[in-house]
Parts: C-alpha cells; sequence; structure tokens
C-alpha cells in the first residue's frame, strides 16, 4: 500500500445555506409542499372510492337487469 503521508487533505467548502442551524420554525415552503402533496393524496383516494362506488352500482344495475 502507498504511504498517505505525502498526499494533501483536501477540505470541503460549506455554503452558508446548507450549514445553517434549524431555527425552531418550520420552512413556509416544506409546509406548502406537505400540504400540497397532501391534497394530491386525498384527490386520488376520493377519486378511487367514486370509482368503486360506481362500479359497484353498475354491477348492481347488471345483476339485477339479468335475474329479474
Amino acid at each position: 500500500m502507498a504511504n498517505n503521508k505525502n498526499q494533501k487533505v483536501e477540505s470541503m467548502r460549506v455554503s452558508p445555506e446548507e450549514s445553517r442551524v434549524p431555527t425552531g420554525r418550520p420552512n413556509i415552503d416544506e409546509i406548502n409542499k406537505r400540504n400540497a402533496e397532501e391534497e394530491k393524496q386525498d384527490r386520488k383516494s376520493s377519486y378511487i372510492v367514486t370509482g368503486i362506488m360506481a362500479l359497484s352500482v353498475v354491477v348492481v344495475l347488471v345483476l339485477l337487469y339479468f335475474f329479474t
């Protein structure tokens, strides 16, 4: 193995935005993103429930038509 004594060690520079300490207050952009994602999931689940209900009504109507 090579001797590591003669190699330079490069330090990483961190910009102030990346190294800031949380102040305890939530970021409004993060809240908006979470709210948008939650609304999207709510809309998706309501469409799924509505689709299942419509499909079950159609199945009941078809069964009534054939068995009467």
